[in-house]
């Protein structure tokens, strides 16, 4: 799209015959398998490099006068409120995801490395069905195990309470099996 609007904006040509002609160069690279790929991207990437790299110096080159007022702008502008505030956003969403992950890694090992050892030694007809239950493994833990669990605490209002994570299933179940019972979860009953 963005070889299409560059064509099109430079040469006047339609973004259709530019993008069948993208295509028809990407198949014949394609085709030829992972070496001509290799082949292709060894030659043409070196040029187009060095080609970004005497082009940007000549438009700094051009523009001298005005570095020092980009070097200004560059620096207020990520400073400034707005930058700031995407910045914190950022983060949090970053820290959010971390956190998910790492529960997922918690709860089902999921990208750990841990796990194919255990299915690697299993002795099945045909692999696939070891990968089958893989996946099936990691889903019935992820969303219906972890489903519950977050039910179970919601319903017990132990995600009110301070209680750790790893700790917080167990009181919940200790709401309803007084064995289980701990003295956290008495007063949420």
């Amino acid at each position: 799209n963005a070889v299409a609007i560059v064509v099109k904006d430079m040469f006047g040509i339609k973004p259709i015959f530019s993008g069948f002609m993208m295509a028809g160069v990407i198949t014949m690279v394609v085709i030829g398998g992972v070496r001509r790929l290799g082949k292709v991207a060894e030659r043409i990437i070196p040029v187009m490099t060095i080609m970004y790299f005497i082009g940007g110096l000549v438009i700094i080159i051009s523009n001298f006068n005005h570095i020092s007022y980009a070097i200004i702008s560059i620096i207020t502008s990520a400073f400034n409120t707005q930058a700031v505030g995407g910045g914190v956003l950022g983060y949090t969403i970053k820290e959010a995801m971390r956190f998910g992950v790492a529960r997922g890694l918690y709860s089902n090992e999921a990208g750990e490395g841990t796990a194919p050892f255990a299915h690697g030694s299993a002795i099945v007809e045909h692999p696939c069905r070891e990968g089958i239950a893989g996946v099936t493994e990691v889903f019935l833990d992820t969303i219906i195990v972890c489903t519950i669990t977050a039910l179970i605490v919601g319903v017990t209002g132990l995600y009110k309470t301070n209680t750790p994570g790893s700790v917080m299933d167990i009181e919940a179940f200790g709401t309803v099996w007084s064995p289980l019972k701990h003295p956290s979860t008495i007063s949420l009953l």
